[in-house]
């Protein structure tokens, strides 16, 4: 599934390990890898994200990412179909 990035701006390292947080609260899967297609790496990060196939795409999720991957999505990525994606408006 190809999503975009829905931050033009750095978020900090502190709120990216916040948002994965929040991934991993609100998550049933307790996979610990990054969501990118290819990677084997453990997650470190939460993103914000929409799915770029989808016709109502305001809506923001968040995914887990390792370091390297969090680090440089600007645009577009590709990420596991399986990943659970969260929205990002829930309550804690």
């Amino acid at each position: 599934m190809i999503v975009n990035n829905v931050s033009d701006e750095l978020i900090s390292e502190k709120s990216k390990r916040e948002w994965l947080a929040y991934w991993m609260h609100f998550s049933t899967n307790k996979n610990k890898f990054c969501s990118e297609v290819n990677c084997i790496e453990n997650h470190e990060h939460g993103v914000l994200i929409n799915k770029s196939s989808s016709p109502d795409n305001t809506q923001i999720f968040v995914v887990p990412l390792c370091k390297a991957h969090s680090d440089n999505f600007k645009r577009q990525l590709e990420i596991e179909d399986s990943t659970e994606v969260i929205p990002a408006n829930l309550t804690l």
